[in-house]
């Protein structure tokens, strides 16, 4: 969650700081600042108009569709996604629009090749200078469980988390492939030197 808004933040800040960045001296210049800023975000984000249009999005948001942005701009959801997704999409983003406040869920989207994963989806007002609701504002943060590590990636991350004494007991627990490996005294926050 806090990731969809670090995200969120970034791109603002890039917003607002372009205008005084000597790397962006004209405003092509400030786009071109704004759009490497907003494609190296891992998460998807996209915009749509009030008519459910799309508008934009970035580089992740294009490989989630399997398609260069350009030809995904000026699309619906319905030229998109099947039926049933579009539908769903545009009520949520009805009933986002009519509340006026962001509103977050979960959900999975699966890529052109197969792969699947659970995001964290935040939708929000677009809103233009003049605080005009421009459209919706759409952030998914991946939160799927990342894959099991290799068993040697394993036996390092063991090995580095019990020779810190300041990770805590619980973080031990999580990630110990073989509880009591390191005795009894993890259990009771004593680390081994």
């Amino acid at each position: 969650m806090t990731k969809t808004f670090l995200a969120a933040a970034v791109a603002a800040a890039f917003v607002a700081t372009t205008r005084q960045s000597p790397a962006a001296e004209n405003l092509n210049e400030q786009l071109q600042t704004i759009t490497t800023a907003v494609n190296s975000i891992p998460d998807i984000i996209f915009y749509k108009d009030l008519d459910g249009v799309y508008r934009g999005g970035n580089s992740a948001w294009a490989t989630l569709l399997g398609k260069p942005a350009d030809q995904l701009i000026g699309k619906t959801d319905f030229e998109i996604f099947p039926k049933e997704v579009a539908k769903s999409f545009q009520s949520y983003d009805k009933e986002m629009l009519a509340s006026g406040k962001a509103r977050r869920n979960t959900e999975w989207l699966v890529y052109p090749d197969g792969r699947r994963v659970e995001v964290e989806t935040l939708k929000t007002p677009w809103l233009g200078k003049d605080g005009k609701v421009l459209g919706v504002l759409g952030i998914c943060h991946e939160i799927s469980p990342p894959a099991p590590p290799k068993p040697h990636e394993h036996l390092h991350c063991k090995i580095r988390v019990h020779r810190d004494p300041r990770q805590r007991p619980e973080f031990v627990r999580k990630v110990d492939p073989l509880p009591g490996l390191a005795g009894p005294t993890h259990r009771l926050g004593q680390w081994p030197s």
